[in-house]
């Protein structure tokens, strides 16, 4: 199934996916495409940010439906205690 994924920047990219792939997937995909690395990647369908462990088919989506990129600019520290 083909998805589009649209960058902050306005950028659309497709991809074909298998609706048993995870979110995960679909990033190494993006990195690969774009090399921004998964870490940074955020995936959202409509207002809600999907799960690393998602799976795609268990989102609802449609052919050529389009996701939302976010770039994170820093990444947080989970505390060690």
């Amino acid at each position: 199934m083909l998805i589009s994924v649209k960058h902050m920047s306005g950028n659309n990219m497709v991809f074909n996916i298998k609706l048993n792939d995870r979110i995960k997937d679909l990033k190494t995909k993006i990195y690969k495409k774009t090399n921004i690395p998964e870490i940074y990647q955020k995936i959202y369908l409509l207002s809600t940010l999907l799960d690393d462990d998602d799976i795609l088919s268990n989102n609802k989506l449609i052919p050529y439906l389009t996701l939302a990129l976010h770039i994170r600019t820093h990444i947080e520290e989970k505390n060690c205690e």
